[in-house]
């Protein structure tokens, strides 16, 4: 049996972009908060590594829609970032020996690393189709 693919317009699929980064983003904060304030490690890894991942396709989508939505996963990385290193300045010595802080810093770095690999890939096939 065959299903249906949807047919969205880059409009449509840049407001689902944008509706699921702002579901990644809530996700990602929800999980960082839980596992630093609330002392619920694997909850919080797991809640964050799921908003990375949401995070991620979002970005595909975002791109096939050219771009639509990009500024709010942006704004989603940044406060990530500022979260994992405030929690690192504020309280050094808990996050060294804090296993969850090193776990979501490894999530979070792989998902800025494939983030830049995609964009390397994506220019260096733009670079190759144009015309010079």
């Amino acid at each position: 049996m065959r299903v249906p693919a949807l047919k969205l317009s880059a409009r449509e699929r840049g407001l689902l972009a944008l509706l699921l980064f702002l579901i990644a983003w809530l996700l990602g904060n929800i999980g960082l908060i839980a596992a630093f304030e609330k002392e619920a490690k694997v909850p919080g890894a797991t809640t964050f590594a799921i908003g990375c991942l949401l995070w991620w396709l979002s970005y595909k989508i975002s791109c096939s829609a050219n771009g639509r939505g990009i500024t709010l996963g942006v704004v989603a990385l940044t406060v990530w970032a500022l979260n994992l290193i405030g929690t690192l300045l504020v309280n050094f010595h808990d996050c060294v020996a804090d296993p969850f802080f090193w776990v979501s810093t490894a999530i979070f770095l792989l998902l800025i690393t494939a983030l830049a690999v995609s964009e390397a890939r994506l220019n260096s096939q733009k670079a190759a189709s144009s015309p010079d």
